[in-house]
């Protein structure tokens, strides 16, 4: 679904037994996904999230 797809990560914070990750990911939508799964569009595609 993305054939170039690259991620990026943006910040890192850990503390004692925790962490969290602030992320980005883009990529040119080729095919359908479990992130986004309509038809392909063939445009960049750009997701920023947190994961803790």
């Amino acid at each position: 679904a993305f054939p170039d797809l690259h991620i990026t990560i943006q910040d890192i914070a850990i503390e004692e037994d925790l962490s969290a990750f602030r992320w980005s990911w883009t990529g040119i939508h080729t095919g359908k996904s479990k992130v986004i799964p309509w038809e392909p569009t063939g445009k960049k595609v750009n997701v920023t999230g947190c994961t803790v």
